[in-house]
């Protein structure tokens, strides 16, 4: 799997259980090396996020691509201080970490008690994965 079809993937996922009223545009994707940086602008009124949606992916020593949507807060993190600045500049950095911080927040918060238990276990997962 490419950069972009992991992008896609975990985009598509997120739009599905979002339903169809959260719509976006057409990803643009930057790749350097084992890492990408995807901007999904919105193009519906309906959004989960006030900002475009910054998505995040790596290829892993096995040559697959995984990526990751700004609410998986702990890895996305580890990975947004990983990654070049040539694929995202110091000064996106720290919007995205707010970004990050505001969407696990929102998840972890909403009434979708379903969404939430769905964030803190992918969330807690991948994070102690990472370890």
């Amino acid at each position: 799997m490419r950069a972009q079809q992991a992008v896609q993937a975990v985009l598509d996922k997120h739009l599905r259980y979002w339903g169809p009223r959260y719509q976006v545009e057409p990803i643009e994707i930057a790749v350097e090396g084992n890492w990408a940086h995807a901007v999904a602008k919105w193009r519906s009124q309906a959004r989960t996020f006030k900002e475009t949606i910054h998505i995040l992916a790596h290829r892993l020593p096995d040559g697959t691509w995984q990526a990751l949507m700004p609410e998986t807060e702990g890895l996305y993190l580890l990975w947004l201080d990983a990654i070049s600045e040539r694929v995202v500049p110091g000064n996106e950095k720290s919007q995205l970490r707010a970004q990050a911080n505001r969407s696990w927040y929102l998840a972890t918060t909403s009434d979708c008690t379903r969404y939430s238990t769905e964030c803190k276990l992918t969330w807690q997962g991948r994070f102690s994965q990472s370890r």
